[in-house]
């Protein structure tokens, strides 16, 4: 694995890139991170993007399109993400985002089993939210029955939207593990994949 990038290794591109994103969306927490000496000089998987520019600018860029420019209601997407994040084991993401999915709405009773890697969410549309993801982020494929749940409950075009975001967080989880970024709190037991 790579040494983290410091901010005295930055080139011009990268400096660039993390300009952007601590002006852009993402402002708020991305801006008041202190890096700890010999890590990255942003968190989550923000440090690494700035390893290539040209990739991470793309990347970047697709992810803010899902969270600030995407039609699914708040609620929606935060249970998207949360499911993505507890089908990868991803504790930087649920750490994240599991008080953002609060904030949003979503009931405790919710959230509780998408994080024992449930699907039934007692609402029909959230279960379909949730289902969809799951299959999608574990086995890269959505059975037609879940799809075609998830069109009924959102319509083509978000159901479009969160087929993209299970791949975007399942990529970012990809770059998390890579770079051994982790969460911070414990994580659930993995979903029965069976």
């Amino acid at each position: 694995m790579p040494r983290p990038l410091s901010l005295d290794d930055l080139d011009d591109e990268q400096r660039s890139l993390l300009e952007k994103l601590v002006s852009g969306p993402r402002a708020g927490f991305l801006a008041e991170y202190v890096p700890p000496a010999g890590g990255w000089p942003l968190p989550g998987p923000f440090g690494p993007m700035l390893l290539s520019p040209t990739v991470g600018e793309a990347l970047q860029e697709l992810g803010a399109a899902l969270r600030y420019r995407s039609q699914l209601p708040e609620a929606v997407r935060e249970l998207a993400i949360v499911t993505a994040a507890v089908a990868c084991q991803s504790g930087y993401e649920l750490d994240h985002h599991l008080p953002l999915a609060r904030a949003a709405g979503l009931a405790p009773e919710v959230l509780d089993r998408v994080l024992a890697g449930g699907a039934d969410l007692g609402d029909p549309a959230l279960s379909a939210v949730a289902a969809l993801v799951g299959s999608l982020v574990r086995s890269g494929a959505p059975s037609p029955a879940g799809l075609a749940a998830a069109e009924g409950a959102l319509g083509g075009a978000a159901t479009f939207e969160l087929v993209v975001m299970a791949g975007y967080y399942r990529t970012l989880a990809t770059i998390l593990a890579a770079y051994a970024i982790v969460g911070e709190g414990p994580l659930p037991e993995p979903p029965d994949s069976s």
